[in-house]
């Protein structure tokens, strides 16, 4: 690109590939127009394929291992339940927009996730729904969070107040209002403000997955939606100048939730967790009723599981010995892989950290966990069974996948590339400032996609 030269970047947490390129798409007509003059094609995205880190992971380029953080939540020691909410705080690599400050050119960045509290720099920062609350200053400059209220009339969300909710009119209701002011506040932005780069995320796609996605998301309300978005995103081209390049990219992908995989049941079965008594009813792990001197791992839940090891050492009352770890893990995952027979199987996927990441930093699981390639959610509650086939959960249909989506769009061209295979969310940033020809030195994750 020259001096001059833009790129407006935009992120639509959870898109589902299936749903843009397949046949499906054929309604969503501003997308299915600019394919054939893009790069496109299916985005690997992080393991654990979830929000955070996958978006920091995306406008970095590097890996959760490398950034230090493994999903919404780490451990701040390695004392029992002592964890933290990740912010922007955690972040201690340079980000895309901080490589364009460096050159002295500005950008304006809007939701992308993990930016609270807003951090200064040469541009505009508009916080994400990680934004405890819009009564706190969550823009850079500060004075940007009153143009924000002026130009919605003060009905700009940072979030849907529930996604989980039972109430699914209500909610389809706030998506809608989400989405709308927030384009309104992209699109006076993309006129009112100096900018070379431009990168807003919206939550909303994610949220109606999560509400709605049902049967692989063949219903009218989330195809209804993708046309809503399509339809922003023909106005995003009428701003756009023959000198801005699009990118639209997600961090993960969606598939159907189709059961529940109770792993600290799992656990305790198999002798691993040890509580001092039996749970009268099904909830949450409560570390003050477990026996750790008798115990040798447990796990949190969620979108996929993390189990934690109890190291002599290094826990409070560690059990298993450092020397014995390797051994102990490789064992403890081929049983969770082999968990489960016939239509109960599991087809659990272990990771470890430190051979799928290039760096470990903070404080990461011992064991990341897939169940059933992650159209189980994997809980850590005690009580209740191993397993529950089928959405238990009627409140959150949908689960996150591996692969999302990129775009790589220039209005010039008069053809794309095409369909390309083996991108990888690592891509963006070593693309970006190879497209913007700077130096920003070395060491990504990624590759600059041609």
């Amino acid at each position: 690109m020259n001096k001059g030269d833009k790129l407006f970047i935009l992120g639509l947490d959870c898109l589902a590939p299936e749903l843009v390129f397949g046949e499906s798409a054929k309604d969503l007509k501003n997308i299915s127009g600019i394919l054939d003059k893009s790069i496109y094609g299916e985005l690997k995205s992080t393991c654990p394929p979830i929000t955070v880190p996958a978006w920091m992971s995306m406008f970095t380029g590097r890996d959760p291992g490398e950034l230090g953080f493994y999903g919404f939540k780490d451990r701040r020691s390695f004392g029992y339940g002592d964890s933290y909410l990740l912010n922007s705080a955690a972040v201690k690599e340079p980000v895309l927009w901080e490589y364009f400050a460096q050159k002295g050119m500005k950008s304006v960045v809007i939701g992308v996730p993990q930016t609270y509290p807003p951090k200064p720099f040469g541009g505009v920062l508009v916080c994400s729904f990680l934004t405890p609350d819009t009564d706190l200053e969550y823009t850079h400059p500060p004075y940007i969070k009153e143009e924000i209220n002026r130009i919605t009339g003060g009905k700009y969300m940072i979030d849907v107040d529930n996604f989980r909710t039972q109430d699914k009119d209500a909610l389809l209701d706030q998506i809608y209002s989400m989405t709308e002011n927030r384009f309104k506040v992209i699109s006076d932005f993309i006129g009112s403000k100096d900018w070379n780069l431009f990168i807003a995320v919206e939550m909303g796609v994610d949220r109606i997955h999560h509400g709605f996605w049902g049967k692989d998301g063949q219903n009218d309300r989330i195809k209804g939606y993708y046309r809503y978005i399509d339809e922003q995103i023909g106005k995003l081209l009428e701003k756009l100048d023959d000198r801005t390049g699009l990118m639209i990219v997600s961090d993960h992908g969606a598939r159907s939730n189709r059961g529940t995989f109770n792993i600290n049941n799992w656990l305790i079965e198999n002798g691993y967790l040890v509580l001092r008594g039996r749970p009268a009813e099904q909830g949450r792990l409560d570390p003050n009723t477990v026996d750790w001197k008798k115990t040798r791992a447990w796990a949190e839940g969620g979108y996929y599981g993390k189990i934690f090891l109890n190291v002599k050492g290094r826990e409070p009352v560690g059990k298993i010995k450092k020397k014995e770890i390797a051994k102990f893990k490789e064992r403890l995952a081929c049983e969770l892989e082999t968990a489960g027979a016939g239509e109960a199987e599991l087809k659990n996927r272990c990771f470890f950290p430190e051979q799928i990441y290039r760096r470990v930093n903070g404080i990461p699981p011992d064991i990341i966990v897939y169940s059933r390639d992650l159209s189980f959610r994997v809980s850590g509650c005690t009580g209740g069974g191993l397993f529950v086939k089928g959405a238990a959960d009627l409140s959150d249909s949908a689960n996150h996948s591996e692969h999302g989506v990129y775009i790589d769009y220039l209005p010039g061209r008069t053809s794309g590339n095409g369909y390309k295979e083996g991108l990888s969310i690592y891509d963006v940033v070593p693309t970006v400032l190879e497209r913007f020809k700077m130096e920003a030195g070395s060491g990504f994750r990624g590759r600059v996609i041609p």
